[in-house]
């Protein structure tokens, strides 16, 4: 038997944004933004389903935006019968995703064709690292490590 030097998932896909760094953070912008550009054609001459062009300073809108693409890929490419899955994916996936980012106080809501004003900045929670070091320190002091020793105490 041949034995698997890593398991399957041991790396992360190249759409994962928070581990893709250099050229291939620059391709996923492009193939992102492709996308964009290729879903505006056909859905954003409707002002309630385009994806705003300032999509990409929204972090969170990019991550939602970038799923989108890759469901749409994947019930759009690779068939060569009839199926359901571009009718599942306009139900279960577009309609969704563009009321999030376009309601959500992460996402569009307050930008238009013209401007872009940008939530997120306020919203973001900031943590006090001094503050959660004690907690830290105090949750652990409270969780001693166990005593291995399974023999009954005297």
């Amino acid at each position: 038997e041949k034995l698997i030097k890593k398991p399957p998932h041991s790396q992360p896909s190249p759409w994962l944004w928070a581990a893709s760094k250099g050229a291939a953070r620059t391709k996923l912008w492009n193939e992102v933004s492709g996308f964009v550009d290729v879903y505006n054609a056909r859905f954003g001459v409707y002002d309630t389903l385009a994806i705003l062009p300032c999509w990409h300073l929204h972090p969170v809108v990019v991550e939602e935006v970038t799923a989108l693409m890759l469901s749409w890929r994947s019930s759009h490419y690779g068939h060569k019968v009839p199926t359901i899955d571009p009718n599942y994916w306009l139900q279960n996936f577009l309609y969704p995703t563009i009321a999030r980012i376009r309601s959500e106080p992460w996402g569009q809501t307050r930008c238009s064709t013209n401007s872009h004003e940008d939530m997120a900045k306020s919203l973001a929670p900031r943590r006090d690292m001094e503050a959660f070091a004690a907690h830290i320190e105090k949750d652990v002091a409270a969780h001693p490590p166990a005593d291995l020793d399974p023999s009954p105490a005297e």
